[in-house]
């Protein structure tokens, strides 16, 4: 009688595990629709990483004359572009398929995290609820609609913590290693992974698998063509790179890390890696290491995109206190770590505080679409028309749009006669080029900040005056304007 009490229990539980996952999903979906092309708008990120991304699956190559007409841009490690190529692949607009993949991969993330915590924890259904919550915040939703690195990091990441959960964790310390030619940030878990190794697990080779061979094979032989295509490139890649440092170098890591979220975040996983180690908890204890991984990111980089660092550091995080409290076995403590978690959540603005999405969320100036779209397909088609009337001859029209990564949303093979050229306002490793033809788009999803820059700057450069009617070639709404000019060639 008891074992089918038992029986009961587990199968109710099993079912309402179920249930959250799949209503959490379609609420991932949702969110992921209202975000739309406004949240963001096509970013120059963007329009760089796909751009290299669609020259791979055309070309076999990552140069794009439309970034670079002499090289290859190297401001950035391959391992996303390489992701990318494989994506476009696929029939449909690139742009839409770029942010479709990384809306994927935040899934995945989610899907991983309930099958570990599944296995791993009590009251599973409990802790999943918390972290659909999590990512039902601003920054998976942005993370998961944006064509950039930080889907697949944290998709690598995730399936590295499967890994080790599963006690395979050679296969989790070579997706490790292969993290950082997705992005540089990939170091910081390389680094949490092998201090958890290392000071966790008995090194030896034996019983490797012939699967973990292989994977290994291709980690190095994956650094192993970069580290080649690096000596080949090695003048522009110092010069993208020595952009790119310079950058971030005035950056103050010790007044950022100030901040209230960031002392707690820090302490608490500090108690939470001391307790696991005093009771040596290895799992909850590979938790620590990457939660305190990806807290640091955001505090050195300081980018609006690695806020979502943030967030999956507090879902560790929570994940860790929560299997501390259901230790107990008590109603009481088990109550105590929800409140405790849910406020963590709502103090370090990684759980939403209202539902009400497209009033209250924004991000940066950035925020979800109302009922007036940022473009529509027929906006694409008088834009594309107006365009393609500008050509000259034969050749394909060289068009700078601006916002730069509008261009995505031209870049179909119905567009074959359209060339984008990306210039950025510095012209470093994005040197200015000639073209036909600026289009300039005007929105009301734009962020405040973008009022002088690239808005304005765009206009100016453009030639543009907004008050002559002369160069509106679209008003939609009253609050989504396209403006046209032709060049002038600059031996004129």
């Amino acid at each position: 009688m008891k074992d089918s009490s038992q029986n009961n229990q587990n199968k109710s539980r099993r079912l309402a595990f179920l249930l959250i996952l799949i209503i959490s999903i379609g609420v991932f979906f949702w969110l992921h629709s209202l975000a739309g092309l406004s949240f963001p708008v096509p970013w120059e990120d963007e329009a760089v990483f796909v751009m290299q991304g669609k020259a791979l699956a055309d070309h076999g190559s990552m140069f794009s004359p439309s970034l670079n007409p002499n090289r290859v841009v190297e401001w950035m490690p391959p391992g996303y572009m390489i992701f990318l190529g494989g994506v476009l692949r696929f029939p449909g607009n690139i742009l839409f398929l770029s942010r479709l993949a990384s809306f994927l991969l935040v899934i995945l993330v989610f899907l991983l995290l309930a099958y570990t915590i599944w296995k791993k924890t009590k009251h599973a259904w409990l802790t999943l609820i918390l972290i659909a919550l999590y990512m039902t915040s601003r920054y998976f939703i942005m993370a998961g609609n944006m064509a950039r690195m930080e889907a697949l990091v944290l998709a690598l990441i995730t399936i590295a913590i499967y890994c080790f959960t599963a006690k395979k964790p050679f296969i989790a310390l070579a997706i490790l290693t292969l993290t950082p030619i997705v992005h540089p940030n990939g170091l910081y878990f390389f680094i949490a992974g092998v201090l958890y190794f290392f000071s966790t697990e008995k090194f030896s080779l034996k019983n490797i698998s012939t699967l973990t061979v292989l994977i290994w094979f291709l980690v190095f032989g994956a650094w192993l063509a970069y580290g080649i295509h690096i000596i080949q490139h090695w003048v522009d890649f110092k010069f993208d790179m020595t952009q790119q440092m310079e950058r971030k170098a005035g950056r103050n890591f010790w007044e950022a890390v100030k901040q209230t979220k960031y002392i707690f975040g820090f302490t608490a996983i500090v108690l939470a890696g001391v307790y696991s180690w005093l009771k040596k908890e290895k799992w909850l204890l590979m938790l620590v290491y990457f939660a305190g991984a990806s807290l640091f990111i955001n505090r050195v980089g300081q980018e609006m995109w690695y806020e979502v660092y943030d967030s999956f550091a507090f879902i560790l995080l929570c994940i860790v206190i929560l299997y501390i409290v259901y230790s107990f076995n008590s109603k009481v403590m088990t109550v105590i770590g929800l409140v405790l978690v849910i406020a963590i959540g709502f103090k370090s603005g990684a759980i939403e505080k209202s539902l009400d999405y497209r009033r209250d969320i924004n991000f940066n100036g950035l925020r979800l679409s109302d009922s007036v779209p940022y473009i529509q397909q027929s906006d694409i088609q008088r834009v594309r028309e107006y365009i393609l009337s500008q050509r000259k001859n034969s050749t394909k029209i060289r068009v700078k749009f601006e916002p730069r990564g509008d261009a995505l949303l031209f870049q179909n093979p119905e567009d074959s006669l359209i060339a984008p050229i990306h210039v950025h306002k510095e012209k470093t490793m994005f040197p200015d080029q000639d073209c036909d033809l600026y289009i300039v788009h005007v929105s009301k999803y734009f962020p405040p900040v973008w009022s002088t820059y690239p808005v304005q700057w765009a206009l100016n450069n453009a030639g543009i005056n907004p008050t002559e009617k002369k160069y509106e070639i679209l008003r939609r709404n009253e609050t989504e304007v396209w403006y046209a000019n032709v060049a002038i060639p600059r031996n004129q």
